[in-house]
């Protein structure tokens, strides 16, 4: 499996299992909880392999492209899932703060045999 495979599949196991979490706790309903976690997957399919690319091409500003997701996500999260500003910020936050550092790790060990 590529790479970028791995840390795709790495970034939806735990953004997805962060947001069931959150959503236990703070989802209206239960359809509700099922939107946030469609939109989930959604959102990361299209910053996920934009923050990839970008990362390729600038790979210092691997923290600047994590804020970057952040707030594209959470404005995804606000408009599309209807959240609160807050809802939005807090879940997106968590959930890309948990993805980055269990992404670290594949990254870490596909670069040592690189």
């Amino acid at each position: 499996m590529s790479l970028y495979l791995t840390c795709l599949a790495v970034t939806l196991l735990v953004e997805v299992s962060v947001a069931v979490v959150w959503s236990s706790a703070f989802a209206r309903s239960r359809e509700h909880t099922k939107g946030i976690l469609m939109l989930v997957v959604v959102i990361n399919c299209l910053t996920h392999p934009l923050a990839w690319l970008t990362f390729g091409f600038f790979p210092g500003s691997l923290l600047l492209i994590e804020v970057a997701v952040i707030v594209v996500e959470a404005l995804m999260l606000r408009w599309c899932g209807r959240q609160s500003w807050l809802a939005a910020i807090s879940l997106s936050s968590a959930m890309n703060l948990a993805s980055l550092a269990a992404g670290l790790v594949p990254l870490m060990w596909w670069l040592s045999i690189n």
